[in-house]
């Protein structure tokens, strides 16, 4: 996996895009303000982080995060807290 910070964009990305061979997750998505001094106008763009898969790590990720569920799941229904 690759992280890269701080990206901007003038459209919202897409919280999840898959590509032929990866897949990107943009995370803590927020709007930013750009004061363009040599217009006299300011802009709308989002920064995020971008988060870089491959499909197989992506597809291993989902596969934990999901066996985690499972577990908690378990835990609960056996009479855990």
């Amino acid at each position: 996996m690759k992280q890269y910070n701080n990206v901007r964009s003038s459209e919202r990305p897409a919280d999840v895009e898959v590509k032929e061979t990866l897949v990107f997750v943009a995370q803590d998505v927020h709007i930013v303000t750009i004061e363009d001094e040599m217009f006299e106008e300011a802009r709308t763009e989002y920064e995020y982080t971008l988060l870089e898969y491959t499909k197989d790590e992506y597809i291993f990720k989902l596969h934990e995060e999901q066996e985690t569920q499972n577990e908690v799941l378990d835990f609960l229904l056996m009479g855990g807290m």
